[in-house]
């Protein structure tokens, strides 16, 4: 089956594999933990998150950081 999903943390929940587009390009695919990092969400999704671990599941959980609360570069 296949879910296309903008919500990265409705995407975590359900899928077993996670594939990432930029600029139509794939960036990752593989399982949501390993696909989720904050990292590629930064270079992908231009934003600064932090991904913690859904209690029960321990699904990745991607949590966005304010502006105002991210590190400067």
């Amino acid at each position: 089956m296949l879910a296309v999903l903008h919500d990265l943390n409705l995407a975590a929940a359900y899928a077993d594999r996670i594939a990432v587009l930029k600029d139509g390009r794939l960036v990752a695919l593989d399982a949501p933990a390993a696909v989720l990092q904050p990292a590629l969400i930064k270079r992908v999704f231009a934003m600064t998150a932090r991904v913690l671990a859904q209690p029960g599941s321990q699904r990745p959980l991607v949590v966005p950081v304010p502006v105002e609360m991210a590190p400067l570069p």
